[in-house]
Parts: C-alpha cells; sequence; structure tokens
C-alpha cells in the first residue's frame, strides 16, 4: 500500500511487518524564505534560512519552531544523510547568535492518530553541525512526545563526534525510538540541548511496527 502527496512529503508505504505512516514535510523542504513570507525557498535562495518564534514561526510547513530559532541548511553545502542522498536541505535546532541563547526546538502533530496499544517506531537522521568548534564536545538534543498534552515519552539523542567533519564530509546516523499509540492526539518535538551549534536533523519518519 503506497499514499504519496506533495512529491512524497507525505507517504505511507508497507515494507515487511512495518508500515510507514503519514509524516507531513518530514524531510522539512516544504518551508518558506523567512524574509519573504509565503516564498518557497529554492536553490536561488540565500542560506542559513532562519525561522525563529518571533519570526516565520510557521514557515516549515506542518512544523513549528516553538523556542529560540533554528536554520534551514541546503544540502549544496552540507552533504546529505545517506538515506536521502536527493535531499535539498536538512535543519539545524540551533540558530547561533539569537537572542543571547540558541537552543531551537520545533513540533509537529501526527497526521494520524497512533492507534490504542500499537507500537510505532519513530525514525530520523542527525548529525553534530559541522561548523561548530571543536571544543564543543557536549552537542546533543532530545525528542519528546505528547499525547492529548501529556508527556508520554524522551530520550536523548547524542551525534557522532568525527573531528575530520566539514560540511561537505558529515557522519550522519540513524536515530530511533519507540512510542506506544493512546488512539489520541499526539505530538513530536525535537529540541536542542547544545548552545550556539548543535544537532542536524532531517527525514523524520515514523513506522508501523505491530
Amino acid at each position: 500500500m503506497m499514499m504519496m502527496m506533495m512529491n512524497g512529503w507525505l507517504e505511507m508505504t508497507t515494507k515487511g511487518q512495518e508500515q510507514q505512516m503519514p509524516l507531513s514535510n518530514g524531510n522539512f523542504e516544504l518551508a518558506e524564505d523567512s524574509s519573504e513570507p509565503d516564498v518557497m525557498i529554492n536553490d536561488d535562495s540565500d542560506f542559513p534560512v532562519n525561522y525563529t518564534t518571533s519570526l516565520n514561526p510557521t514557515g516549515i510547513a506542518d512544523w513549528r519552531v516553538i523556542q529560540n530559532g533554528v536554520q534551514l541548511l541546503t544540502n549544496n553545502v552540507y552533504l546529505p544523510a545517506p538515506s536521502d542522498p536527493l535531499s535539498l536541505c536538512c535543519l539545524h535546532l540551533n540558530m547561533p547568535g539569537y537572542d543571547n541563547t540558541s537552543q531551537g526546538a520545533i513540533q509537529t502533530i501526527l497526521n494520524f492518530i497512533p492507534a490504542l496499544d500499537v507500537l510505532y517506531n519513530v525514525t530520523f537522521d542527525m548529525a553534530r553541525d559541522p561548523d561548530a568548534d571543536f571544543n564543543e564536545a557536549n552537542i546533543s538534543m532530545q525528542h519528546s512526545v505528547y499525547m492529548n498534552g501529556q508527556l508520554v515519552d524522551q530520550g536523548i539523542h547524542v551525534p557522532i563526534f568525527n573531528i575530520t567533519d566539514t560540511p561537505s564530509y558529515i557522519s550522519w546516523s540513524t536515530e530511533m525510538f519507540t512510542i506506544v499509540g493512546l488512539s489520541v492526539l499526539t505530538t513530536l518535538e525535537f529540541e536542542s540541548l547544545s548552545i550556539n551549534y548543535g544537532c542536524l536533523i532531517d527525514n523524520v519518519k515514523i513506522f508501523q511496527i505491530s
């Protein structure tokens, strides 16, 4: 079974015993130019494109910036994750220099209601921003899951630290966590736990596994 909309940004597929569930704009490629609201970004846009809680917080379609600021980075400059080598951009969960603190956070409401007691794997690609100083070793991010507004799951993720990383060579990894459905509205949140520079994130996906 497959359902695709908007060039694949919302899709449902079946693979083995895992069924990919719909998640809008999990690769962050539907976004407005924050300096020109209602203008979609493209290869001619200036990057990074910044989004903050006060400047275009909903400029990344189906996601909302809920803390400080984040940056959209073009994968013409930053090496895309191997899971999607044709990816156009990725998201930096920090915005260096913003309002004395750069630790950003984003959230999205799932397109579907996770069924009661059904297990779902959430996967995403993650990397350490290669522009971070070598002494910024404590870079990490946190996921949170809310069902009917109540926190039901939370975890910390630490990217690979490779001293040789550059924008054209990034040590990406794929992270995963599991949630149990409660048949209620569900929200995903990703938050930086790092100062100045933080984690890159891309290709957020959800799979039903039971």
